[in-house]
């Protein structure tokens, strides 16, 4: 039994004659982190459209959770993308910044607190909770950020953290950084 959460099947994605992708296979297991990254034109972008729904693949199939995505609308997704530039409060520490979604859908304190933390920990950033955005600094703070976003990402859309898949092109920075 397969334990994949993403699986992209022969994709190819075509704008004009301009071949962005050609015939990409790879799969993502669930409960895992990871992290796209390639030079600038290489098609990152694209597989991060694809795979929230913006764009239609030419060719190949496209599957999350064993389902088959390729006509589901981007609304119907269960997947949250994190591109470059997060969008975090600046006026909100980062457990105020991941617990915003949860809240604004009228989640428990008890419940949110509980799924903030555990988010946070999934993304390996125990203790940065109570961290101003604003104070956090360096390229730790650039990761901290883009990994705070994407646990945002994943808890602000009900889904349970240990099945989002969250693409954060810092995190290896962080990772360097602990």
């Amino acid at each position: 039994m397969s334990n994949n959460i993403m699986e992209f099947r022969h994709v190819s994605q075509q704008f004009g004659n301009n071949v962005v992708l050609r015939d990409i296979d790879f799969e993502i297991e669930a409960g895992k982190f990871y992290t796209l990254l390639g030079p600038s034109g290489s098609g990152k972008t694209t597989i991060l459209r694809l795979i929230a729904g913006f764009d239609q693949p030419t060719s190949g199939e496209i599957y999350f959770d064993g389902q088959q995505i390729n006509d589901v609308p981007a609304n119907r997704r269960q997947v949250n993308t994190v591109f470059q530039d997060y969008a975090l409060f600046p006026h909100m520490n980062v457990a105020e910044n991941v617990a915003f979604g949860l809240q604004i859908k009228g989640v428990k304190k008890a419940e949110t607190d509980r799924r903030v933390k555990e988010a946070l920990n999934l993304v390996q950033l125990d203790g940065y909770g109570p961290r101003e955005i604003t104070a956090m600094s360096g390229e730790t703070g650039v990761a901290a950020g883009d990994i705070a976003e994407a646990a945002y990402q994943a808890i602000s859309a009900g889904q349970k953290t240990e099945n989002a898949v969250a693409f954060a092109g810092q995190a290896t920075k962080l990772a360097a950084a602990g």
